[in-house]
């Protein structure tokens, strides 16, 4: 991943610097405050130039260790969702299981969510399909029709927010680092995970707006943004969190797992046109 390193511009042209910011900014937009404890030996800080450096690496880690393995954490007043699965982000498509809310499968791209439900104990599969298991595992999907998955959109429920999310942390490209310092990208402290020491940063903050739609100059009055990347001294992004809304504890996004032998199983997007998850004027089924 050092090597990596040498692939950050230097000093792009100012078009190329607001479009490699833009991106990160936009995946900013999607997260609320989360908490951290700071690190007491260093305040928190702007970014210097060989921290903006690597966190330039972050997506373009995710990017390059795909398929990868991804566990989310959802958590919600009364209980937690887990998904555990594999996400690719040069097809751009994942696959995981989910317990906590009933289980089954999840299949997610950039545009919605295909669903898979466990079957109730001792119930077969519809008499027009194959039988199933009625627990679902990641091996099952390589297996399902298209016609086993129930589509939809993404809604604002907790679960969609993380899956959405998870689906924005993997990019083909560094960003840009020059910018990401000038864009207010800021060093919160430091965490451990697994025995490994990770930095861990807040991403710039979307630029606020004024009532005619334009940039404003006024800094945005909650400080710090809201998305957490915790990043290893190489470069390499393994935990992203933020904090839902209404919820006490932080979603968790993290990735477990490196350039997995297993890809994401075609289904559901082998048989849809255009390859995403089929999502407009779906309905379940009966």
């Amino acid at each position: 991943m050092r090597s990596l390193m040498r692939r950050i511009p230097a000093a792009p042209a100012r078009r190329g610097m607001l479009t490699a910011a833009g991106s990160l900014l936009a995946v900013a937009a999607v997260a609320t405050v989360v908490h951290l404890t700071d690190d007491a030996s260093k305040p928190p800080h702007r970014v210097t130039t060989a921290e903006a450096q690597r966190f330039a690496l972050a997506r373009l880690s995710r990017f390059e260790a795909s398929p990868a393995g991804i566990e989310i954490t959802v958590p919600l007043r009364d209980r937690t969702i887990g998904v555990e699965g594999v996400i690719d982000y040069r097809s751009h498509h994942a696959v995981g299981r989910f317990d906590g809310a009933g289980g089954g499968l999840l299949a997610w791209d950039g545009s919605g969510v295909g669903v898979a439900l466990d079957l109730p104990s001792g119930q077969p599969g519809p008499q027009r399909e194959p039988s199933r298991p009625a627990r679902l595992t990641l091996s099952d999907a390589a297996h399902m029709p298209t016609s086993d998955w129930v589509p939809r959109r993404y809604t604002s429920d907790p679960l969609d927010s993380m899956l959405k999310l998870s689906m924005l942390l993997g990019r083909d490209r560094p960003e840009n680092a020059q910018l990401l310092a000038q864009s207010g990208a800021r060093w919160t402290g430091t965490a451990e995970i697994d025995g490994r020491t990770y930095d861990v940063f807040a991403a710039p903050r979307p630029t606020a707006h004024s009532g005619n739609g334009q940039p404003s100059a006024t800094p945005h009055p909650t400080g710090d943004s809201p998305l957490r990347f915790f990043v290893s001294a190489d470069g390499e992004l393994r935990r992203v969190t933020t904090q839902l809304p209404g919820q006490a504890r932080p979603g968790v996004i993290d990735f477990t797992a490196s350039r997995l032998r297993h890809a994401v199983p075609r289904e559901p997007w082998s048989q849809v046109p255009g390859g995403s998850v089929p999502s407009t004027g779906a309905q379940p089924r009966s």
